[in-house]
């Protein structure tokens, strides 16, 4: 549902537009049940007119290690919990959130809900999901039954041991930043005024470092992460060696060279370009003549080798859930197929506006704000090249590793120019560790100038990509 709440910072009594960290004072736990939570404002909004409506129930467990020095940092845990509504009135959108769960606080969020949506802007394409999801199964591989139940002395255990072996891989790693360890479980119950009924429960794991390795005095560092819905099927040893051989390869690094010429991209960095692609593919960003392309279905706007895929079913997907922030099923959808654009990410009011049909892509973040158009599983598939051979294509090139500020390129342009970090490629090989380059480019043009894919793809949470040969682009050193 892509909902991942941290904690909730506000204290005291939860009312209308707050979340909480437990039942209101007096509140009965035996009454936290999802589906007569929603039932109860169901009956409200019924009682009170509204032609469509919408209930979104949310319930978390979530907790958080963080060690230092092989010592216990902080430990966080707690459950959070929270209702939004929305309301469609006269083609009028309302919407409130609250924590207060007992009868008063959903009177109280149903009249605010109502209220809003005096002030709302109308429009034609307002409406909610007709298609009843009640019964509808997928098998995502994304629930641990035993999530609650893990000890937090092992949780703790697991991020010293992520810290100690990283320190222990080789002596030139001097220190770890940010070992830590995060948990939820997340239980989504939707309703709405057509029938549409849906639960889940989704669990994730995540373990991260950063691993520091210095030699004389210099210091490279190297960020590494794994994350799984089950727990023990994480090994922390793993990605603690990672990111320590990561950070030692960076010692010795030499400033990159000025040239034009083949660029290797990471699987992590690609997996960083394509999350800034992404909104190019919502419905609402064209609508807004905001996408970076403006090519119509059909149409070809990326190299042939490429093909995108957003796949909000996933198997142990990061952000796998059977249906969106509306309820509407999800499904894999092929949004390029080699290098032509097949379809547009879309909720229900977008697709209207398109003519279209919704496909599933209304994410909620949370129930502080409505659903929106965003992606789920959004990655490039595994090309079937192994990497060797990819870099066997290369006489003279640079792999990039590590890109700061792509997160600054333009969205409608597609220009930028960002740091980066990586190695130099020299016939077919990897050599000599690189930093203080600019690479600087267009995003279509880049997408265009694919020359092969890699079987190695992997995933940085939502996002994923293999290697990606990018046959010339502009390198700037020092």
């Amino acid at each position: 549902m892509d909902s991942w709440a941290k904690p909730i910072e506000n204290e005291g009594e939860p009312v209308v537009g707050a979340t909480g960290r437990s039942p209101a004072p007096g509140f009965p736990l035996e009454l936290m049940d999802p589906k007569k939570i929603v039932e109860k404002f169901k009956d409200k909004l019924t009682k009170s007119g509204a032609p469509e409506f919408e209930v979104f129930f949310i319930r978390e467990n979530h907790s958080a290690v963080e060690v230092k020095e092989q010592e216990l940092n902080s430990f966080e845990s707690a459950e959070t919990f929270g209702a939004s509504l929305r309301v469609i009135r006269e083609g009028r959108l309302g919407f409130s959130y609250t924590t207060d769960l007992t009868d008063v606080g959903i009177a109280t969020a149903v009249d605010a809900a109502l209220a809003t949506a005096r002030y709302s802007d109308p429009s034609d394409f307002l409406t909610l999901p007709r298609q009843p999801i009640d019964g509808f199964k997928v098998e995502l591989d994304d629930f641990d039954p035993r999530q609650t139940q893990i000890p937090a002395q092992k949780k703790i255990e697991k991020a010293l041991l992520l810290e100690k072996s990283a320190l222990s891989f080789d002596p030139k790693v001097k220190r770890v930043r940010g070992a830590s360890y995060e948990g939820a479980l997340e239980e989504v119950t939707l309703a709405n005024s057509w029938g549409v009924w849906g639960q889940h429960q989704k669990t994730i794991n995540v373990f991260s470092m950063m691993a520091v390795a210095e030699s004389g005095e210099e210091a490279e560092v190297a960020f590494e992460f794994d994350f799984s819905s089950f727990f023990d099927r994480l090994d922390p040893e793993a990605v603690s060696r990672r990111g320590a051989k990561k950070a030692l390869s960076y010692l010795g690094s030499k400033p990159g060279p000025t040239m034009k010429g083949p660029v290797l991209l990471d699987p992590l960095v690609a997996s960083e370009i394509l999350e800034v692609l992404a909104p190019s593919f919502y419905a609402n960003q064209r609508v807004k003549r905001c996408s970076l392309f403006e090519e119509e279905v059909g149409q070809k706007i990326v190299s042939e080798k490429l093909t995108l895929v957003d796949d909000g079913c996933l198997k142990g997907g990061y952000a796998s859930f059977p249906f969106d922030g509306e309820g509407a099923p999800k499904r894999r959808i092929e949004v390029v197929k080699t290098g032509v654009l097949q379809e547009i990410l879309s909720d229900t009011e977008y697709a209207g506006r398109l003519k279209r049909t919704t496909t599933g892509s209304s994410v909620r973040d949370g129930i502080r704000r409505p659903p929106e158009v965003k992606h789920s599983n959004f990655f490039i598939p595994a090309g079937d090249q192994p990497l060797e051979k990819v870099l066997r294509k290369i006489e003279r090139g640079v792999l990039m590793t590590e890109l700061i500020g792509m997160h600054t390129a333009n969205p409608i342009s597609g220009d930028f120019s960002v740091g980066a970090q990586g190695f130099l490629i020299e016939k077919g090989e990897i050599t000599t560790p690189l930093k203080q380059m600019a690479l600087s480019g267009n995003l279509k043009e880049m997408m265009n100038q694919v020359e092969a894919v890699a079987s190695d793809l992997r995933f940085s949470f939502k996002v994923g990509s293999p290697s990606l040969l990018i046959s010339e682009m502009d390198i700037a050193g020092q």
